[in-house]
């Protein structure tokens, strides 16, 4: 990890600042300001229909407790991050339109067609999802399950999965890690042959001393302000040394319009990356004097009062925000919001309130993800959908959810799909 880094780090420097450039004043992302005057934030804000969409359940496509989202054209890949042992270890494809099983896509093992991992990514243009493999390799699969064979990447990025597949680039984020808790960032451009295309730095390496393994290690989780959160940070703390915060929003994220954003760790800068030109700021985020920057991360313990970014989303009309106060697991105290790209807003409410429903008058809405067409997603379970009725029993139910009502074994969740 560490000679990858430093490859990273001195191709990316000797890029900086080659290219062409562009000129544009960046917007204000004023979360210090909207959460001193907090505002109620509906559904209609950012978007027009709501459609709720109950993953299909079966015994063959159970959801675990614990997994992640990958959106493709048409289809939802869910990989089962921890949780029965009949869902454990596996990848489950549904259909959008639906939310009906298609299939499952590969397996876990040793062999060489095993993926190591059951996070993937997906690449649009092949039809296919990507897998860590064994042996530095990646596995391709089809979103219909068949196998597409290996893929050898440059050796340098064997242990790491691209942020994204553009086309048939694989674009990586190059990024600080526990051992070594600087704000550095960069992307690096890959063909699919595993050829390296391009370098680019976001942000450069800060230099100064590596953090030392001198005894135990302790892992804290850190949730988002998001219900069902898929952005789950986490902190690492290292004896004797001050905790390492490891948000869980993306550094280096696809935006449905086909643009490239990036943020280094406890940023106040989102960049706009391509190859061959330097980053362009295109937003800035102003969270006050309360905020805790990233040059603290490893340095001295995040205090009860400071400020940090817990979720970001993205889609080509507005970027959806959390904010957080202190390192503790829960917070009954953070904010969720959104800057609107058109007029340069920003609005904030308390993250308990989320997003009012005023499309189907039903439950807040809290967006975890934005899919492929850029339409945004929010994840519902059973419990959360009863647990409402319980306190709203005059609530209008939408139909598509009064199976997930009515069945008497736990369903897989349901996707609410704001467009």
């Amino acid at each position: 990890m560490i000679r990858r880094t430093a490859y990273f780090a001195a191709l990316a420097l000797a890029a900086y600042g080659c290219g062409s450039e562009k000129s544009a004043a960046p917007g204000l992302i004023d979360i210090a300001g909207a959460i001193g005057s907090p505002t109620e934030l509906k559904t209609s804000d950012l978007g027009k229909t709501i459609t709720y969409l109950p993953l299909e359940t079966t015994d063959s496509s159970l959801v675990a407790s614990r997994f992640s989202l990958t959106f493709a054209p048409g289809k939802v890949v869910v990989s089962n991050t921890a949780g029965s042992a009949a869902s454990e270890a596996s990848v489950l494809a549904f259909d959008l339109s639906d939310g009906s099983f298609c299939n499952t896509i590969g397996h876990s093992g040793q062999d060489p067609e095993a993926f190591a991992n059951v996070k993937c990514i997906a690449s649009p243009k092949e039809n296919a999802v990507l897998f860590k493999g064994h042996g530095g390799k990646y596995v391709k699969y089809g979103l219909d399950g068949r196998f597409m064979g290996r893929v050898t990447p440059d050796k340098s990025m064997e242990d790491m999965l691209p942020a994204f597949v553009d086309d048939t680039v694989y674009v990586y984020s190059v990024y600080e890690y526990f051992m070594k808790p600087k704000p550095m960032l960069s992307v690096v451009y890959a063909g699919a042959s595993g050829v390296m295309l391009d370098s680019v730095v976001v942000v450069p390496e800060t230099p100064g001393p590596q953090m030392e393994f001198t005894s135990g290690i302790s892992v804290f989780v850190n949730n988002t302000m998001m219900r069902n959160t898929l952005q789950r940070g986490n902190a690492i703390k290292l004896e004797p040394a001050p905790r390492v915060y490891m948000p869980g929003y993306p550094r280096l994220w696809r935006v449905a319009d086909g643009t490239t954003h990036a943020m280094a760790t406890f940023s106040d800068t989102i960049y706009e990356v391509s190859a061959g030109a330097r980053p362009q700021p295109v937003a800035v985020i102003a969270m006050g004097d309360k905020a805790f920057p990233g040059s603290a991360n490893g340095v001295r313990e995040m205090a009860a009062d400071e400020w940090t970014l817990s979720d970001l989303t993205e889609t080509p009309s507005a970027i959806i925000l959390g904010v957080k106060r202190g390192d503790e697991a829960m917070s009954d105290d953070g904010f969720i919001g959104y800057y609107d790209k058109k007029s340069g807003a920003t609005r904030m409410t308390r993250a308990s309130d989320g997003f009012v429903d005023d499309l189907t008058g039903f439950m807040p809405f809290y967006p975890v993800a934005a899919s492929f067409d850029g339409s945004l997603i929010g994840i519902l379970t059973q419990e959360d959908i009863l647990k409402w009725i319980e306190k709203h029993p005059d609530a209008a139910v939408p139909s598509a959810l009064q199976a997930i009502i009515d069945s008497e074994e736990e369903p897989n969740p349901v996707l609410v799909i704001l467009k």
